[in-house]
């Protein structure tokens, strides 16, 4: 079910509803019982129970390879050579 977020014209609290597409709630404010006016937000996109699609892409890692991921990223990054002294 999508979440929606709404803001009250009196005390401009936000809060997060979630109805169908095709329902438009007659809520109130719970802070003051304002009437609530609906946000234009960014569509959220469903990633389970992972707080990022990041999260939720290495969820599917075993612990193996998750170190096995990190010692490529590693390995990956050069170190500069230290400069030669003349003598």
């Amino acid at each position: 079910m999508p979440a929606y977020d709404y803001a009250c014209e009196a005390c401009s609290a936000v809060v997060e509803l979630r109805h169908r597409v095709d329902e438009s709630p007659s809520a109130t404010c719970a802070a003051c019982g304002g009437p609530l006016t609906r946000l234009f937000t960014v569509p959220r996109v469903n990633v389970g129970n992972h707080s990022s699609a990041a999260a939720a892409r290495y969820a599917k890692l075993t612990q193996g390879e998750e170190v096995a991921r990190v010692q490529a990223e590693l390995e990956a990054v050069k170190r500069p050579r230290r400069a030669e002294r003349d003598s």
